[in-house]
Protein backbone atom coordinates (compact mmCIF):
# COMPACT_ATOMS: atom_id res chain seq x y z
CA UNK A 1 0.00 0.00 0.00
CA UNK A 2 2.99 2.41 0.62
CA UNK A 3 4.35 1.62 -2.63
CA UNK A 4 1.27 2.25 -4.42
CA UNK A 5 0.92 5.79 -2.62
CA UNK A 6 4.46 6.62 -3.39
CA UNK A 7 4.29 6.00 -7.07
CA UNK A 8 1.17 7.26 -7.43
CA UNK A 9 2.78 10.84 -5.57
CA UNK A 10 5.78 10.17 -7.42
CA UNK A 11 4.25 9.66 -11.39
CA UNK A 12 2.41 12.81 -11.40
CA UNK A 13 4.95 15.48 -9.17
CA UNK A 14 6.89 15.87 -12.93
CA UNK A 15 3.96 17.16 -14.69
CA UNK A 16 3.03 19.22 -11.09
CA UNK A 17 6.97 20.22 -10.91
CA UNK A 18 6.60 21.50 -14.84
CA UNK A 19 3.71 23.29 -14.09
CA UNK A 20 5.40 25.37 -11.47
CA UNK A 21 8.39 26.02 -13.45
CA UNK A 22 6.22 27.70 -16.47
CA UNK A 23 6.07 30.54 -13.99
CA UNK A 24 8.71 30.88 -11.17
CA UNK A 25 12.37 29.51 -11.11
CA UNK A 26 13.69 25.90 -10.48
CA UNK A 27 15.28 26.86 -6.91
CA UNK A 28 12.30 28.89 -5.92
CA UNK A 29 9.56 25.97 -6.53
CA UNK A 30 11.87 24.35 -4.58
CA UNK A 31 12.12 26.16 -1.57
CA UNK A 32 8.09 26.42 -1.19
CA UNK A 33 7.66 22.86 -1.78
CA UNK A 34 9.95 22.00 0.93
CA UNK A 35 9.40 24.94 3.17
CA UNK A 36 5.80 24.28 3.22
CA UNK A 37 6.31 20.03 4.14
CA UNK A 38 8.70 21.25 7.17
CA UNK A 39 6.21 23.98 8.17
CA UNK A 40 3.67 21.19 8.23
CA UNK A 41 5.96 18.14 9.64
CA UNK A 42 6.81 20.47 12.63
CA UNK A 43 3.26 22.00 13.31
CA UNK A 44 2.44 18.04 13.81
CA UNK A 45 5.61 18.07 15.84
CA UNK A 46 4.61 20.80 18.23
CA UNK A 47 1.07 19.32 18.34
CA UNK A 48 2.15 15.80 19.86
CA UNK A 49 1.05 13.92 16.39
CA UNK A 50 4.21 12.78 15.09
CA UNK A 51 7.40 12.15 18.27
CA UNK A 52 10.72 12.72 16.57
CA UNK A 53 14.01 11.95 18.47
CA UNK A 54 17.57 12.51 17.38
CA UNK A 55 19.53 11.79 21.03
CA UNK A 56 22.24 9.81 21.11
CA UNK A 57 21.72 8.68 16.98
CA UNK A 58 24.12 8.75 14.40
CA UNK A 59 23.57 12.00 12.89
CA UNK A 60 25.69 12.33 10.02
CA UNK A 61 24.50 9.03 8.61
CA UNK A 62 20.84 10.80 8.38
CA UNK A 63 22.21 13.98 7.04
CA UNK A 64 24.45 12.39 4.33
CA UNK A 65 20.90 10.31 3.09
CA UNK A 66 19.51 14.10 2.65
CA UNK A 67 21.84 15.60 0.93
CA UNK A 68 21.89 13.41 -1.93
CA UNK A 69 17.93 13.34 -1.29
CA UNK A 70 16.47 15.26 -1.61
CA UNK A 71 19.36 17.85 -1.87
CA UNK A 72 21.26 16.97 -5.03
CA UNK A 73 18.56 14.97 -6.85
CA UNK A 74 16.08 17.85 -6.39
CA UNK A 75 18.54 20.29 -7.91
CA UNK A 76 19.06 17.92 -10.96
CA UNK A 77 15.82 16.16 -11.36
CA UNK A 78 14.13 20.09 -11.42
CA UNK A 79 16.75 21.50 -13.94
CA UNK A 80 16.00 18.61 -16.33
CA UNK A 81 12.64 18.75 -16.28
CA UNK A 82 13.43 22.31 -18.18
CA UNK A 83 14.36 19.82 -20.92
CA UNK A 84 12.63 16.31 -21.23
CA UNK A 85 9.01 15.78 -20.98
CA UNK A 86 7.28 14.43 -18.16
CA UNK A 87 7.03 11.10 -19.21
CA UNK A 88 9.77 10.98 -20.67
CA UNK A 89 11.84 11.89 -17.51
CA UNK A 90 9.76 9.25 -15.41
CA UNK A 91 10.75 6.62 -17.70
CA UNK A 92 14.50 7.55 -17.18
CA UNK A 93 13.90 7.62 -13.57
CA UNK A 94 12.94 4.04 -13.80
CA UNK A 95 16.51 2.74 -14.48
CA UNK A 96 16.82 3.49 -10.67
CA UNK A 97 17.12 -0.47 -9.95
CA UNK A 98 20.22 -0.52 -11.70
CA UNK A 99 21.97 1.93 -9.58
CA UNK A 100 20.21 0.80 -6.10
CA UNK A 101 21.26 -3.29 -6.55
CA UNK A 102 24.89 -2.31 -7.39
CA UNK A 103 24.97 0.41 -4.38
CA UNK A 104 23.08 -1.95 -1.86
CA UNK A 105 25.52 -4.54 -2.71
CA UNK A 106 28.22 -2.70 -2.01
CA UNK A 107 27.45 -0.90 0.74
CA UNK A 108 24.70 -3.14 2.42
CA UNK A 109 25.71 -6.31 1.07
CA UNK A 110 22.45 -7.16 0.27
CA UNK A 111 21.87 -9.89 -2.82
CA UNK A 112 19.04 -10.37 -4.77
CA UNK A 113 18.12 -13.64 -5.56
CA UNK A 114 18.82 -15.38 -9.26
CA UNK A 115 14.83 -14.98 -10.13
CA UNK A 116 14.75 -11.31 -8.84
CA UNK A 117 17.93 -9.90 -10.97
CA UNK A 118 16.17 -11.59 -14.07
CA UNK A 119 13.27 -9.36 -13.17
CA UNK A 120 15.03 -6.49 -12.56
CA UNK A 121 16.66 -6.72 -15.67
CA UNK A 122 13.16 -7.78 -17.01
CA UNK A 123 12.82 -3.77 -16.08
CA UNK A 124 15.68 -2.29 -17.32
CA UNK A 125 14.82 -3.69 -20.68
CA UNK A 126 11.97 -1.89 -20.42
CA UNK A 127 13.07 1.86 -19.93
CA UNK A 128 15.79 0.91 -23.03
CA UNK A 129 12.59 0.22 -25.01
CA UNK A 130 10.97 3.67 -24.27
CA UNK A 131 14.19 5.64 -23.72
CA UNK A 132 15.86 4.01 -27.28
CA UNK A 133 12.91 4.93 -29.53
CA UNK A 134 11.89 8.27 -27.95
CA UNK A 135 11.50 10.93 -30.66
CA UNK A 136 10.77 14.44 -30.93
CA UNK A 137 12.21 17.85 -29.43
CA UNK A 138 15.65 19.44 -29.32
CA UNK A 139 18.11 16.24 -29.39
CA UNK A 140 20.33 18.24 -27.65
CA UNK A 141 18.18 19.64 -24.93
CA UNK A 142 16.64 16.00 -24.61
CA UNK A 143 20.38 14.74 -24.24
CA UNK A 144 21.45 16.92 -21.75
CA UNK A 145 17.99 16.55 -20.19
CA UNK A 146 18.36 12.56 -19.55
CA UNK A 147 21.95 13.60 -18.53
CA UNK A 148 20.61 15.69 -15.40
CA UNK A 149 17.81 13.37 -14.89
CA UNK A 150 20.99 10.36 -14.17
CA UNK A 151 22.69 11.76 -11.90
CA UNK A 152 19.43 12.84 -10.63
CA UNK A 153 18.50 8.92 -10.01
CA UNK A 154 21.92 8.14 -8.60
CA UNK A 155 22.31 10.18 -5.87
CA UNK A 156 18.63 8.97 -5.09
CA UNK A 157 19.32 5.68 -5.51
CA UNK A 158 22.32 6.31 -2.68
CA UNK A 159 19.54 8.34 -0.49
CA UNK A 160 17.94 4.82 -0.89
CA UNK A 161 19.98 2.15 0.36
CA UNK A 162 21.61 5.09 3.06
CA UNK A 163 18.25 5.16 4.50
CA UNK A 164 17.53 1.44 4.56
CA UNK A 165 21.32 1.19 6.34
CA UNK A 166 19.68 3.80 8.63
CA UNK A 167 16.45 2.48 9.42
CA UNK A 168 18.10 0.46 12.71
CA UNK A 169 18.66 3.63 14.13
CA UNK A 170 15.62 6.02 13.28
CA UNK A 171 11.80 5.94 12.21
CA UNK A 172 10.71 6.83 8.71
CA UNK A 173 9.19 9.82 10.66
CA UNK A 174 12.42 11.08 11.87
CA UNK A 175 14.32 10.22 8.51
CA UNK A 176 11.59 11.78 6.58
CA UNK A 177 11.68 15.15 8.81
CA UNK A 178 15.43 15.49 8.50
CA UNK A 179 15.23 15.07 4.67
CA UNK A 180 12.54 17.62 4.55
CA UNK A 181 13.65 19.93 6.97
CA UNK A 182 17.43 19.56 5.31
CA UNK A 183 15.57 20.77 1.62
CA UNK A 184 14.04 23.64 2.82
CA UNK A 185 17.46 24.52 4.13
CA UNK A 186 19.51 23.78 1.09
CA UNK A 187 16.75 25.32 -1.83
CA UNK A 188 15.45 28.25 0.03
CA UNK A 189 19.59 29.10 0.78
CA UNK A 190 20.35 28.78 -3.18
CA UNK A 191 17.41 31.46 -3.95
CA UNK A 192 17.92 33.91 -1.70
CA UNK A 193 21.48 34.12 -3.06
CA UNK A 194 20.28 33.98 -6.72
CA UNK A 195 17.94 36.53 -5.29
CA UNK A 196 20.76 39.46 -4.85
CA UNK A 197 21.98 38.97 -8.37
CA UNK A 198 18.19 38.95 -9.43
CA UNK A 199 15.73 40.73 -8.04
CA UNK A 200 12.91 38.76 -10.01
CA UNK A 201 13.56 35.54 -7.90
CA UNK A 202 12.29 37.75 -5.60
CA UNK A 203 9.40 38.63 -7.03
CA UNK A 204 8.64 34.77 -8.03
CA UNK A 205 7.31 34.36 -4.38
CA UNK A 206 4.35 36.26 -4.75
CA UNK A 207 3.17 33.32 -7.54
CA UNK A 208 1.65 31.03 -5.37
CA UNK A 209 -0.14 33.72 -3.85
CA UNK A 210 -1.54 35.18 -7.35
CA UNK A 211 -2.49 32.04 -8.82
CA UNK A 212 -4.32 29.28 -7.51
CA UNK A 213 -3.31 26.83 -10.13
CA UNK A 214 0.12 27.28 -8.52
CA UNK A 215 -0.94 27.26 -5.03
CA UNK A 216 -2.59 23.74 -5.34
CA UNK A 217 0.82 22.43 -6.92
CA UNK A 218 2.77 23.75 -4.31
CA UNK A 219 0.69 22.29 -1.88
CA UNK A 220 0.93 19.12 -3.91
CA UNK A 221 4.67 18.95 -4.15
CA UNK A 222 4.55 19.73 -0.40
CA UNK A 223 2.19 17.95 1.75
CA UNK A 224 1.28 14.71 -1.01
CA UNK A 225 5.06 14.34 -2.66
CA UNK A 226 7.64 15.57 0.03
CA UNK A 227 5.48 14.77 3.02
CA UNK A 228 3.26 11.37 2.93
CA UNK A 229 5.38 9.99 0.00
CA UNK A 230 8.78 9.89 1.68
CA UNK A 231 7.20 8.91 4.72
CA UNK A 232 5.89 5.76 2.28
CA UNK A 233 8.66 5.52 1.15
CA UNK A 234 11.26 5.83 4.14
CA UNK A 235 8.91 3.30 5.79
CA UNK A 236 9.20 0.68 2.76
CA UNK A 237 12.86 1.17 3.14
CA UNK A 238 12.53 -0.08 6.57
CA UNK A 239 10.54 -3.18 5.42
CA UNK A 240 12.09 -4.34 2.46
CA UNK A 241 15.43 -4.76 0.68
CA UNK A 242 16.51 -1.59 -1.29
CA UNK A 243 16.51 -3.25 -4.94
CA UNK A 244 12.77 -4.55 -4.41
CA UNK A 245 12.02 -0.56 -3.30
CA UNK A 246 13.22 0.83 -6.46
CA UNK A 247 11.67 -1.61 -8.51
CA UNK A 248 8.58 -1.51 -7.35
CA UNK A 249 8.51 2.36 -7.40
CA UNK A 250 8.89 2.21 -11.22
CA UNK A 251 5.03 1.91 -11.24
CA UNK A 252 5.45 5.94 -11.08
CA UNK A 253 6.90 5.57 -14.42
CA UNK A 254 3.38 4.43 -16.29
CA UNK A 255 1.73 7.20 -14.14
CA UNK A 256 3.64 9.53 -15.28
CA UNK A 257 3.03 8.36 -18.65
CA UNK A 258 -0.57 8.44 -18.11
CA UNK A 259 -0.70 11.82 -16.23
CA UNK A 260 1.74 13.09 -19.94
CA UNK A 261 -0.99 11.88 -22.10
CA UNK A 262 -4.32 13.06 -20.24
CA UNK A 263 -3.63 16.33 -18.44
CA UNK A 264 -0.65 17.58 -20.78
CA UNK A 265 -2.25 15.92 -24.06
CA UNK A 266 1.99 14.50 -24.95
CA UNK A 267 1.45 12.07 -27.37
CA UNK A 268 1.39 8.11 -26.30
CA UNK A 269 4.01 5.90 -28.34
CA UNK A 270 3.53 2.47 -28.93
CA UNK A 271 7.71 2.15 -27.49
CA UNK A 272 5.81 3.24 -24.11
CA UNK A 273 3.00 1.26 -24.28
CA UNK A 274 5.33 -1.74 -24.26
CA UNK A 275 8.12 -0.25 -21.56
CA UNK A 276 5.08 0.48 -19.38
CA UNK A 277 3.91 -3.43 -19.53
CA UNK A 278 7.32 -4.78 -19.31
CA UNK A 279 7.76 -2.60 -16.14
CA UNK A 280 4.36 -3.70 -14.48
CA UNK A 281 5.68 -7.40 -15.30
CA UNK A 282 8.73 -6.97 -13.63
CA UNK A 283 7.39 -4.91 -10.31
CA UNK A 284 4.83 -7.89 -9.78
CA UNK A 285 7.49 -10.85 -10.01
CA UNK A 286 10.66 -8.64 -7.71
CA UNK A 287 7.54 -8.75 -5.45
CA UNK A 288 6.38 -11.90 -5.66
CA UNK A 289 9.45 -14.10 -5.24
CA UNK A 290 10.28 -11.77 -2.38
CA UNK A 291 7.54 -12.80 -0.27
CA UNK A 292 7.34 -16.65 -1.64
CA UNK A 293 8.82 -18.77 0.87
Amino acid sequence: MAGMIVALFFGISFLMTQTGLRQMPAMVLLSYRFGIAALFMTAMRLCNIIHIDYKDKPMKGIIALSVFYPGISFCFETVALYYVPSSQAGIVVSISPIFVTIFALLILREKPKTIQVFFVLLSVTGVFITTVFARGGDDEGMFFGILLMLVSVAAGALNNVLSRKYSKYFTSVEITYMMICLGAVIFTGISLIQGVFDRNVFLSYKVPFQSLEILLVMLGLSIGTSVIAFFCLNYMLSKLKAANVSVFMNLATVISIAAGVLVAKERLHWYQVTGGVIIIISVWGTSYYENKK
